[in-house]
């Protein structure tokens, strides 16, 4: 992966693009949009995220941490790999409740650990609040698209007066409305690649 970026005459000079990569963590930008291109294709067209993509991203966001801390000498390096294991734990417990809820899948949580600790602390939280404004978006747009927006309101504040009545949260989705919750399934990998690349026009 080095020897694939040790070049970087292949940038425009002067594109934001080129000041983000050359700048810190920019290495991990990179590999993280190529990644998650990847992780579309398979999301996508096989509804499915291997696990080997994850492992891999998690394997090169700790690879990464390393000569960045250098700097500092061990204490560095520590705290490196310590900040990369945060951002990835703290979206996986921020998103863990909305996967036992069954409103996102295995996948999409892994997809995301995956992400945060690729990206910087700085930009960790602009590209998720821009991902999931943009799944929003999507997910309005496929309720317009198969015509249940109606049905899908209803649903949400059944759902809703449920919960307040039980006075507990329970699973979003049952057997009984498998059907609604496929028409309803919104994929991350898509948002989470268009949040880094919007992300990235928007940066100076």
């Amino acid at each position: 992966m080095e020897r694939l970026f040790q070049h970087r005459e292949f940038l425009p000079r002067d594109s934001r693009l080129t000041h983000i990569y050359t700048g810190q963590g920019g290495d991990n930008i990179i590999c993280l949009i190529l990644l998650l291109a990847v992780a579309c294709y398979f999301d996508y067209r096989k509804a499915k995220i291997p696990n080997k993509l994850i492992v891999a991203g998690l394997f090169l966001a700790a690879v990464k941490a390393v000569p960045e801390g250098l700097s500092s000498g061990a204490v560095g390096v520590v705290q490196e790999l310590l900040n990369t294991c945060t951002r990835a734990i703290v979206i996986t417990a921020i998103l863990y409740p909305l996967y036992m809820l069954w409103v996102l899948g295995a996948g999409d949580v892994k997809l995301c650990c995956m992400c945060a600790a690729l990206l910087e602390g700085t930009d960790c939280p602009k590209v998720f609040l821009k991902a999931l404004l943009l799944a929003a978006v999507a997910g309005i747009a496929k309720m317009l698209f198969w015509g249940n927006m109606r049905e899908r309101i209803i649903y949400f504040l059944a759902y809703a007066a449920d919960v307040v009545r039980l006075g507990r949260l329970k699973p979003y989705w049952t057997e009984e409305n498998s059907h609604l919750k496929a028409e309803a399934s919104l994929r991350m990998a898509g948002p989470l690649l268009a949040g880094v690349l919007l992300h990235i026009c928007s940066k100076t």
